[in-house]
This record gives C-alpha cells, sequence and structure tokens, in this order.
C-alpha cells in the first residue's frame, strides 16, 4: 500500500512536467540548504570548537568496500580525534545475511586493530542507540542507499550531527543516484575524488555541490604509499603463472538504469579458460559483493546452483574465490578482466593491463571520467577477445595501452596539494572547527 508522501509523489508527477518539478525541488533544497541545514551545521561547529576530543563514528556495512582505513589510522594518531567503527545491520537481504556480514565485518575490522563495536546483540534482539549510546560528534557513513542500512541510522535521523562520505567506489558512471540522492544533499560534507566529478555535482546536484570538497580517493593510499600487506593472497603454485582477475558486476538485470554484467554470458567460459592455460595462468574469481544474493534470486540459479558454482573456483588447482578487501589482490596480479564500474577506475591505480567486458550499454553509462578509464582498456565482446587479450597483452607483454593507463593516472588518480586523500580530509574538518 502507497503511503501517503508517495501518493503525493505520484500526483505531483503526473500533474507537472518534469521542468516544473525540477524548479520545485530547487527552491526546496536552497530552503533546506540556506535555512536548516546550515542552521544546524553552524550549531553543531560552534559546539565541537569547544571539545578537546572529537569523536568519530563509521558506520561500516560491508568490510568488502570499505575505504576508511588510511583515514581511520590517521585519526587515531592524532589527540584531536577518537575513531570508532560500529558495524551496522544491511537489512535488504533478510536476517541471516545481514547476522552473516555483520558476524565477517566485526572480525575484519578486530583484526585490523579497531575500536569497533558491533551494533546488534542477537541474544537481545535489540541496537546500539547511536546517539545515546554512543554520543558522535562526526559520522562517517559508508554507503548512500536508504533500505540497506537499518533505518534508525540513516542519515536523515541525524541532521544536528556533523556527516560525511567518500563514495564507497571511484564513480564512472553518470546517474544522479551516485551523487544527487537526498542522502549526498544532506551531508555536512561530500568528499569526492576529482575536479571532474566535482563540476558534475556542481552542475547537478540539487545544492550545487555546496557540501562538495575534491581531497582525492583514499586508495590511493592504499595502492601507492603502503606496503602488501599480505604475501599468502593468490593460491600457491608449482610454478610461476600470471596472475589474472575475473570480476564480474551484479547488474544481471536493470539496476537504476545500471546494466552492466556479462556473468551469464561467460560464466562457464572463465572455468573453461582456467584449463585451457593452465601452465600458464591462475584466476581468481572476484565477484561483486551482490552477486552471489542475486543469483540466488536468479530463476535459473538459485542457492544450490550458486554455491556449487562459487565452490568450483576454490576447487581447482589454478583457481581461487576472493571475496574480501581486494587492495593486496589487485596489487598482486598481473591484470584483470571484468564489467564492473568503480572498479573501471580503482585498477588503473595499478597502471597493469585490463580488459573490460562490453553489452552494449557501457559508454552510455558513463560520465566524463568514466568514458576517459574506459578508453584506457582493452575491450572485450566475445570470447575470441578474451582469449586475444590473455595470449597478446599478459603471456606476450603486447600492451600497446600503457601510455593511456600512465597519463590517465597522473591527470586524474593524484590527489591535490601533495597530500594523501584522508591528510585533505583531516585538513578539512580541522579547518572547518578552527
Amino acid at each position: 500500500m502507497e503511503t501517503m508522501t508517495e501518493i503525493i509523489k505520484r500526483i505531483i508527477k503526473n500533474i507537472i512536467p518534469a521542468s516544473g518539478r525540477r524548479k520545485i525541488r530547487d527552491a526546496y533544497w536552497w530552503y533546506i540548504q540556506s535555512f536548516i541545514k546550515q542552521k544546524y551545521e553552524q550549531k553543531a561547529i560552534s559546539n565541537l570548537k569547544k571539545k578537546e576530543k572529537i569523536r568519530v563514528i563509521f558506520l561500516a556495512l560491508y568490510e568488502s568496500v570499505w575505504k576508511y582505513d588510511s583515514l581511520y589510522q590517521l585519526m587515531k594518531a592524532d589527540k584531536m580525534f577518537e575513531p570508532i567503527v560500529l558495524v551496522c545491520p544491511i537489512i535488504n537481504y533478510g536476517h541471516k545475511h545481514m547476522l552473516e556480514q555483520m558476524e565477517i565485518s566485526f572480525k575484519h575490522y578486530t583484526e585490523l586493530g579497531y575500536n569497533v563495536i558491533i551494533s546488534y546483540n542477537k541474544e537481545t534482539n535489540t541496537f546500539i542507540d547511536l546517539e545515546k549510546d554512543l554520543q558522535p560528534d562526526i559520522l562517517f557513513y559508508t554507503n548512500p542507499y536508504k533500505g540497506l542500512i537499518d533505518d534508525r541510522y540513516y542519515i536523515d535521523r541525524f541532521p544536528h550531527i556533523l556527516t560525511c562520505y567518500v563514495p564507497y567506489g571511484f564513480n564512472p558512471v553518470k546517474f544522479e543516484w551516485t551523487y544527487n540522492l537526498d542522502f549526498h544533499n544532506l551531508l555536512w560534507r561530500f568528499f569526492c575524488e576529482t575536479e571532474t566529478t566535482k563540476r558534475m555535482i556542481d552542475q547537478k546536484s540539487f545544492i550545487h555541490g555546496a557540501n562538495c570538497i575534491v581531497t582525492g580517493y583514499p586508495l590511493y593510499e592504499k595502492f601507492c604509499r603502503e606496503p602488501i600487506r599480505s604475501l599468502n593472497t593468490w593460491k600457491k603454485q608449482n610454478k610461476s603463472k600470471k596472475k589474472l582477475i575475473w570480476a564480474p558486476h551484479h547488474s544481471l538485470e536493470d539496476c537504476g538504469g545500471l546494466q552492466l554484467s556479462t556473468f551469464l554470458q561467460y560464466y562457464t567460459f572463465f572455468l573453461e579458460l582456467a584449463q585451457i592455460y593452465f601452465d600458464e595462468i591462475q584466476i581468481a574469481f572476484k565477484p561483486h559483493p551482490l552477486l552471489k544474493e542475486k543469483l540466488y534470486k536468479h530463476p535459473d540459479w538459485g542457492k544450490e546452483k550458486t554455491d556449487l558454482y562459487y565452490k568450483k573456483w576454490d576447487n581447482n588447482l589454478n583457481t581461487q574465490l576472493f571475496e574480501d578487501e581486494y587492495i593486496d589482490l589487485f596489487k598482486t596480479s598481473d591484470a584483470i578482466i571484468h564489467d564492473c564500474g568503480s572498479f573501471t577506475i580503482e585498477y588503473l591505480y595499478t597502471k597493469k593491463p585490463c580488459m573490460y567486458l562490453t553489452n552494449g550499454h557501457n559508454l552510455e553509462q558513463y560520465n566524463e571520467l568514466g568514458k576517459q578509464a574506459f578508453n584506457c582498456y582493452y575491450h572485450g565482446s566475445n570470447e575470441s577477445d578474451i582469449q586475444s587479450f590473455i595470449q597478446d597483452v599478459i603471456l606476450n607483454g603486447i600492451d600497446v595501452n600503457i601510455k593511456k593507463r600512465e597519463d590517465f593516472f597522473t591527470r586524474n588518480l593524484l590527489p591535490p596539494h601533495r597530500l594523501t586523500a584522508a591528510e585533505n580530509i583531516i585538513n578539512e574538518i580541522k579547518k572547518q572547527l578552527q
């Protein structure tokens, strides 16, 4: 049944033309920004200026897309901040999935040495009261989507607390849900990756990027400043082999205009490739975290078929399933083949050979930065293209795109001010609280 708000929105949509609805939205957000949001933010900043230590709560969901390690570590070393990671419930795939993901994330952040708290007590079936129990001064979100995190922790509950966000993926697509949801416009600070990204946000967001600050992307530190943490990322082989990642996206169907996945076209072929090139390559299957749940619900797959397929990747001698944090996987690989969104830009930190599997929709879905990144890739539209990439580029080293990747890195992936992204973020917060 429709809520009253949904009914009103439907009526407005049917009566008022798109241009008129945009003007109404712009006026609404101008009022929110000028008379409500700024008032709350100014009061919060005034209160924080009196405090010796600022409590920062990171609202963590999937550990595999965590981008705040370098920022957390800098805050931990700075006497001005007290960082805490709160593992939050993911509710859109049921209670069992929520518990599994919370346990995985809690274990991961504990192993990293974080001050970590889990938000749900399954013995008492109760949740932490974020404001009352933790009394945060600043909140950092890891995901913008309403309905993914439990509503009790969503941004619209905390207008009087300073809220921040770094995108969970380096955004290559043009869709407004990546930068212009209510969430993005309610943020105190929206830390974005590049000047190109900011221009898009300034032009098209409801508050015209008033909260958007270019800091660079925190993965820069992980790829370019920090050593490899794990030397056991890849399954051991009896001889040296090239290390290839296959990373399929979850968008088996249209997801808010985004439809990238080619998984159903190639899922058998990549296992066959591992056998064809058994003596020369090993392959890591790095699926998007949401792909498994999408396959569970797919009419031709289901849980049993999906689990058996995933298990195959761990059972073969030169293949493996990889569902963890992927920085070291990227850094120790020799190449990637994928059809994802954020990986299109993120893998270019490595400057290594990369192939994008096309489905006919890709370029029309990309923003300006995404198109530049896409042009640094080899493109595959069939099995023959994939085998040519493996044979010519990975095995024979005929890499004609290397200069494109190096130029893209220099133009787009270096954070401003000759600092890391985490340093830029902390400097912005300190500047505002002086």
